[in-house]
């Protein structure tokens, strides 16, 4: 039986998780807060401290030396500001690592997107920006901003940026400035001088332990990236099989692209789905807009794309074939749809997915593209309509009378009667929404636009929300 003792309404256990020596010496382990690729997040109570409470990360024995080395870095720059998560300790254990930071008692994301309020949703956005635009103005691209990474208490009406896993460094010998678009080219950053255990003066630990275990130093090997030389055997050969079904012998001796593409999918924006070299901050601004567009939806994931094909397929139906076209070509790539689309109206969108079921919707083919509920059951899209029209909702619906569209029609699952979602109906939607609902929507607008060149940074949204 395992000795535990209760801590407010939890019961917290002295063996698990771990072995770890330094672990049960300082900490008394309880419930596990949430997993993922790079970690688990464990509640301990400090011993030296009865009744405070923190979060433990224990990092996957598999993460590599120099994202442990970053997300520490990152950490101890920037914890404890602006809505970030502040660290208390790090320690390593032969190939274990250990994070102490910041027990941040939460409402779960399931709940809040059952009921969140249309203020609720604004604070949501302003603090997450807050967040944003003090690590990009430090020159620091998170890569996985989404509901589950930014906690909200509700009660106290609290924020917090978490899990800096995936964090990206800019150069550091760009000066990051107001409103600048801050780009990073693969292989310039620079990295640091081995990382050493981190201990804060917090009362957890003291600097005389610290320098008595020597195995307790985190030693990060410089890793330094390997370039391959692309090779052009003739620079006259041209590609035959542009809009064909095949991959000719041309294009099978082309080298590989390969780019950083880290983030969670559904999140992921589209200059990283199309394998830009420029990547930037702003990147981060499309996966804050789409985490406003859950909240907006009551979803998440509003978008589940099994790849980046799929994924590709899900915004050009949103937010329309032509714009992810132009960036193609802008980033030297083509990109080929077939039937093209406007894009959607985004408030009735919103409204759609919030009041009814999922907004199911595909290219012809339903195999290629399709969204279902939580119990994989298609909704056919006169039903949803029709739902909207006889329910209650945050978001206020606009009385405009939606005339019949053939391409709707066609590109929607039962859409029969051609109910027009076309975004040519987006302003007029706009218009007669409520002001605080409005100034919403062009927030999220502003951040999910498909150029990153016209897309607005962290600065300028604030300044927007203001």
């Amino acid at each position: 039986m395992l000795d535990g003792r209760v801590v407010g309404k939890k019961l917290l256990y002295l063996e698990e998780p771990s072995s770890s020596s330094w672990v049960k010496d300082n900490f008394v382990v309880g419930d596990v807060l949430g997993s993922g690729t790079f970690g688990t997040v464990y509640a301990v109570e400090c011993r030296r401290s009865p009744g405070t409470l923190y979060a433990m990360k224990e990092l996957t024995r598999n993460s590599l030396p120099k994202y442990v080395a970053t997300e520490l870095r990152i950490l101890q720059r920037c914890g404890g500001e602006h809505n970030i998560v502040r660290m208390h300790a790090a320690h390593r254990e032969k190939d274990r690592v250990f994070i102490v930071m910041d027990y941040f008692e939460h409402t779960p994301m399931r709940e809040i997107l059952s009921s969140i309020t249309t203020k609720e949703i604004m604070e949501y956005m302003k603090n997450l920006i807050i967040a944003l635009q003090y690590l990009h103005s430090k020159g620091i691209i998170h890569r996985d901003i989404k509901p589950s990474n930014f906690l909200f208490d509700r009660k106290r009406k609290r924020f917090c940026l978490i899990d800096f896993g995936l964090c990206e460094e800019l150069n550091r010998c760009t000066s990051p400035t107001n409103n600048a678009r801050l780009r990073s080219i693969n292989g310039t950053t620079t990295q640091r001088c081995a990382a050493k255990r981190i201990c804060l003066e917090s009362g957890v630990l003291n600097r005389e332990e610290d320098s008595e275990n020597d195995e307790s130093k985190i030693i990060v090997k410089k890793h330094q990236k390997a370039f391959s030389k692309v090779r052009v055997t003739n620079p006259n050969s041209k590609c035959s099989c542009f809009a064909q079904p095949r991959v000719c012998s041309i294009c099978q001796k082309r080298p590989i692209h390969n780019v950083n593409k880290a983030g969670t999918p559904g999140f992921r924006a589209p200059e990283v789905l199309l394998k830009s070299n420029e990547q930037t901050p702003l990147m981060d601004i499309w996966a804050c807009g789409i985490t406003f567009l859950s909240l907006l939806c009551g979803r998440h994931p509003i978008m589940r794309p099994a790849d980046d094909h799929e994924a590709i397929a899900q915004l050009s139906t949103v937010f329309g074939t032509k714009s992810l076209q132009l960036l193609a070509k802008k980033i030297n790539s083509s990109l080929l749809f077939s039937p093209s689309f406007p894009g959607l109206d985004i408030v009735k969108f919103v409204r759609a997915v919030r009041n009814g079921s999922f907004l199911v919707y595909c290219f012809i083919d339903p195999y290629l593209f399709s969204y279902c509920d939580s119990n994989d059951f298609i909704v056919p899209l006169d039903k949803v309509l029709k739902r909207i029209n006889s329910s209650s909702s945050t978001i206020t619906t606009p009385t405009t009378a939606t005339n019949e569209c053939q391409i709707c029609s066609d590109l929607f699952f039962e859409n029969k009667s051609g109910v027009c979602l076309c975004k040519s109906s987006e302003q007029a939607s706009l218009r007669e929404l409520a002001p605080d609902e409005r100034q919403l929507f062009e927030v999220l607008k502003k951040c999910l636009v498909i150029d990153p060149d016209e897309r607005y940074d962290a600065d300028m949204l604030s300044a927007l929300l203001s």
